[in-house]
């Protein structure tokens, strides 16, 4: 009895572990099955990732590539662009292309067969576009390059620059901007803000090109109707040779512009230079405007622009390469005044008083015009 009920014991434990190595296998098999789907879809969407990349770049190598005037043609379309679906490999791509103002975006769809149909993968890139020229927006109260040391600012202000302390405050008031603070998309507001105003907010932006003032653009002096002499009124354009210099309680209005071969200096509380329909274009390397005014906007190339002893200019002071400096450092009651905004590389503005006042109007009511308007196409960032 006892041997026959030790060999059914020794039967039924060997049922038992035969389930369970049963088990044990069909599981491993399912588990080993699962790997391989698992990473043939990998291999498939990291071919589908690839084969995304290649069209974006072919896409970014054919933009960047563009002379000034294919791209412009480019920039004026209607967007989204799309393509058709493109072979490559053993796969296809599809690009699609959006239009968001200073950038262009360009995003590849990558797609590769599969025994459940395709697998797919989007890569994105982005492209700067570049304007040269033209009428240039103005939509900062301040707008600087690389520095920006600022107070007493209504509107926004733009820093193109992720230096740490590229923008900076003298106190924390948030009297001191009445606006949005925008910095380079990726910059951090800790690094690139000092002394940030309480409550004021920053936003991320692309910002666009502003482009320099070429020389090549002074007009034929011959073609200008008026050369500068001793008037106080000017109707259309006026040309002057050399520095223009205005003191002794002078009212000049000029219709019209005035483009000037060498500096601006305006002194004297009641010197006034006036401009409609038209700005002042200034190619030497400096502007200086003391206890005088000037109403109108200043183009220039200069690499210097001082404002101050009450001086003020009423209108776009567009210095993309300039230092701009508002208000005495010596003197706290020393009054810079811009109203309109400062389009420069630095901008310094000193004392208490000095202060800018973005007024949409004049920024908008002559447009800003450096010379033909034309597009490229520059490398940004992948996403």
């Amino acid at each position: 009895m006892r041997k026959r009920g030790s060999k059914g014991s020794a039967l039924v434990l060997t049922i038992m572990i035969s389930l369970i190595l049963l088990t044990l296998t069909t599981a491993m098999s399912f588990y080993a099955v699962t790997e391989v789907k698992q990473t043939a879809l990998q291999q498939k969407k990291l071919q589908a990732h690839y084969i995304a990349r290649s069209g974006a770049d072919l896409v970014v190598k054919w933009l960047t590539s563009m002379d000034s005037d294919q791209a412009s043609d480019f920039a004026n379309r209607s967007f989204p662009v799309s393509s058709a679906e493109t072979p490559f490999g053993n796969g296809s791509f599809t690009i699609n292309i959006s239009d968001n103002g200073d950038i262009l975006t360009v995003m590849s769809t990558g797609k590769v067969p599969d025994t459940s149909g395709f697998v797919e993968d989007t890569v994105s890139v982005v492209l700067n576009k570049a304007s040269s020229g033209g009428a240039v927006d103005i939509e900062y109260a301040i707008f600087g390059k690389s520095e920006i040391d600022a107070q007493n600012v209504v509107g926004d202000l733009g820093i193109n620059s992720s230096a740490k302390a590229a923008l900076s405050f003298k106190n924390k008031n948030k009297g001191n901007v009445d606006g949005t603070i925008y910095i380079p998309i990726g910059a951090d507001p800790d690094e690139v803000i000092n002394n940030k105003p309480d409550d004021v907010p920053v936003n991320h932006t692309s910002f666009p090109i502003y482009p320099k003032l070429d020389p090549a653009s002074l007009p034929d002096p011959e073609s200008i109707p008026n050369k500068w002499d001793s008037r106080n009124y000017y109707d259309g354009d006026v040309y002057v040779e050399g520095d223009l210099k205005l003191s002794g309680n002078e009212s000049i209005k000029v219709v019209g512009n005035i483009y000037v071969t060498g500096n601006v200096d305006i002194q004297g509380d009641k010197t006034s230079l006036t401009i409609e329909e038209g700005s002042i274009y200034v190619y030497g390397t400096d502007i200086k405007i003391g206890s005088g005014s000037l109403s109108g906007n200043i183009i220039t190339r200069a690499e210097r622009v001082e404002l101050s002893g009450n001086g003020g200019i009423t209108g776009v002071l567009y210095a993309p390469e300039a230092e701009v400096i508002i208000g005495n450092k010596n003197k706290d009651d020393d009054d810079g005044k811009v109203i309109g905004a400062v389009i420069a590389d630095k901008v310094t503005m000193h004392g208490s008083k000095s202060s800018v006042t973005y007024d949409p109007d004049l920024a908008s009511a002559v447009p800003i015009i450096v010379e033909d308007s034309t597009v490229t196409f520059e490398m940004g960032y992948w996403k």
